[in-house]
């Protein structure tokens, strides 16, 4: 019960900062799979920054262009379509009341670079080990 009382009291610039930590964390897990404790770890930071963002009045357009904004970049889209994304990501985390500039830069650029640059960097070291997991019995034809 103490746990909702500081998250309701919390400053949604706070929120905003654990939801970015908690994401740094959770991509973490996705980079390196196995370790336990940044993927629970961030995982339990998100919920607090989300259960403490759950006690300021968002409208629907904020979470549009925050939801579409996070979707866009997970995808594995251009280069223009993820700055776009970052763009509409910025500004739905701007127009939540109470937030200044400064913490939404921030938490938009970390998701962003976390969706736009780690995420994909991961993908690809993880197709590459398939592949050469695939080829590791095989002998040359030459």
């Amino acid at each position: 019960m103490q746990l909702l009382q500081w998250a309701a009291a919390a400053q949604p610039n706070a929120a905003l900062i654990l939801i970015a930590a908690g994401a740094i964390a959770v991509s973490v897990e996705f980079l390196r799979p196995g370790l336990v404790l940044p993927g629970v770890s961030g995982a339990v930071l998100a919920y607090l920054g989300v259960l403490a963002l759950g006690r300021t009045a968002v409208n629907p357009l904020e979470l549009f262009l925050i939801l579409g904004g996070l979707g866009a970049s997970f995808l594995e889209t251009p280069l223009p379509i993820r700055i776009a994304a970052s763009i509409s990501l910025f500004t739905g985390i701007l127009m939540i009341p109470a937030v200044t500039i400064v913490p939404a830069l921030f938490v938009a650029c970390v998701l962003a670079g976390i969706t736009g640059v780690l995420l994909p960097l991961g993908r690809r070291a993880r197709r590459n080990k398939t592949k050469e997991a695939a080829n590791v019995g095989e002998f040359p034809l030459s």
